[in-house]
């Protein structure tokens, strides 16, 4: 979990910050205009923000089937379920389209944490007090990390000024940009136990095989 949000809540944040240009490069020419780019973009940027609850959801269903607990994905798929619904109804009348991909993020979000409640309660506890501090740092650097990329977003996008190469060209150094702040502040804040023993487990592996191939 550790590293799958390591991974996923700076993504999502970048996608909410880069998503109107990202949208103008690979779709807005033709019919598909200016409103569509914001319309569609609007939409990415709520799809966005459920997208480390997405990625922790595919943990977690296989720890409870590894526990015998597939009904308890099940029921809590239900209620997922019921959440969306009821969310679309109520958040697209203010919001219109962008509420329907609101509902699912916020949808996704809840069947996540009671997951993980349910999970605790079955294991009597799965740390977390280390898990909410990871996570806390990575949203702290992410949050770092968009503030920076908005502001150099805002001033060489310019209202859509940039468009075919020059668009791409500009994407291709907010994306490195937003790499690069995120790995420096979550490197100054502490990288999360989990990255530490995924890297850990790579070099192990790599010296594993080089020890293979002198023998």
């Amino acid at each position: 979990m550790e590293l799958l949000w390591f991974l996923t809540i700076p993504a999502a944040a970048g996608l909410w910050v880069i998503r109107i240009p990202l949208v103008h490069l690979l779709f807005q020419r033709g019919e598909f205009n200016e409103i569509s780019t914001r319309m569609t973009a609007e939409a990415l940027g709520y799809f966005a923000l459920g997208l480390w609850a997405v990625a922790g959801f595919r943990v977690l269903v296989g720890a409870w089937y590894a526990l015998d607990g597939a009904y308890v994905t099940v029921w809590a798929g239900v209620g997922a379920l019921a959440i969306n619904v009821i969310l679309s109804v109520l958040l697209m009348g203010p919001l219109g389209h962008s509420g329907l991909a609101l509902a699912v993020s916020i949808a996704a979000i809840a069947n996540l944490l009671l997951l993980m409640l349910l999970l605790s309660k079955r294991l009597g506890g799965i740390q977390g007090g280390r898990l909410l501090l990871s996570s806390g740092r990575c949203l702290l650097a992410s949050f770092i990390m968009a503030a920076v990329v908005q502001i150099l977003y805002r001033y060489s996008y310019n209202g859509g000024n940039l468009t075919g190469g020059s668009l791409a060209l500009g994407l291709g150094c907010w994306v490195a940009a937003g790499i690069l702040i995120y790995l420096g502040c979550i490197i100054l804040l502490g990288l999360p136990e989990g990255v530490k023993n995924a890297w850990a487990a790579r070099r192990r592996s790599e010296s594993v095989k080089d020890t293979s191939k002198e023998n």
